[in-house]
């Protein structure tokens, strides 16, 4: 019964649809229990990723993992499941199921994907966010990427400019680069934080401005160090 209800508590958030049908300490070599998770799930038949006909056919099973919230004194755990693969009857196209509990195919489940989205909102690194999730800092750049807010959909009465220094890194192919100040777009009368620009360079700004809120205004350089000259004089 204690292990019966533990597994509900660690599979929380996948659904009933689920069934565990086998539980499996693994010792890996950096000194950690991994915990291995095999399940059973019902298969979710949609249309042809190709032609969008409905004649499909399944035609195999391929083996799957994902990581998930770690168990107890923070063990790594995969959840370890077949996947269904289909076959369009209409133009011979394959392709595989998708899980509403599994966050997109970068072998994660929903719930830790949750899980550390939450954490991205508070001042922790993002190599500690991996490091409490027992996942790779790629799993936390992938949500990342994920989590860019939209732009608003009208500019505030008051628009506040301000540069920040931000030492983060950003790829540029297979090249990295590190920016050293970005600048932050807010509503002046509000506070509200509506974007962060990573760079702060007046032509790209003047880019920035035409590019996102055009129907609102034409920006040429003179404009642009006018509204630096009002931040850097009105903000305290």
């Amino acid at each position: 019964m204690d292990k019966t209800r533990k597994l509900l508590r660690l599979l929380a958030g996948l659904g009933e649809e689920v069934t565990v049908r086998d539980v499996v300490e693994v010792h890996m070599d950096d000194g950690y229990t991994r915990i291995d998770i095999t399940v059973d799930h019902k298969s979710h038949i949609r249309p042809c990723d190709k032609c969008g006909s409905e004649r499909v056919i399944k035609h195999d099973r391929l083996s799957y993992f994902a990581w998930h919230i770690p168990l107890g004194k923070r063990q790594p755990t995969r959840i370890i499941l077949k996947r269904q693969r289909f076959k369009c009857s209409s133009c011979g196209a394959t392709f595989i199921e998708r899980l509403p509990w599994l966050y997109k195919d970068i072998h994660m489940t929903v719930p830790l994907a949750d899980c550390i989205t939450e954490k991205l909102h508070s001042l922790m690194t993002k190599e500690t966010i991996a490091q409490n999730n027992r996942v790779s800092v790629h799993f936390v750049d992938a949500i990342l990427k994920d989590l860019v807010p939209p732009l608003p959909d009208h500019l505030p009465e008051v628009l506040c400019l301000d540069e920040t220094f931000s030492e983060v890194e950003e790829a540029l192919g297979e090249k990295t680069q590190w920016i050293k100040f970005v600048t932050n777009l807010s509503d002046g009368q509000t506070g509200e934080l509506l974007d962060i620009i990573p760079y702060r360079q007046k032509r790209k700004l003047i880019k920035y401005f035409n590019l996102n809120f055009l129907r609102f205004l034409t920006l040429n350089a003179s404009s642009v160090t006018f509204f630096f000259s009002l931040t850097f004089h009105s903000v305290v």
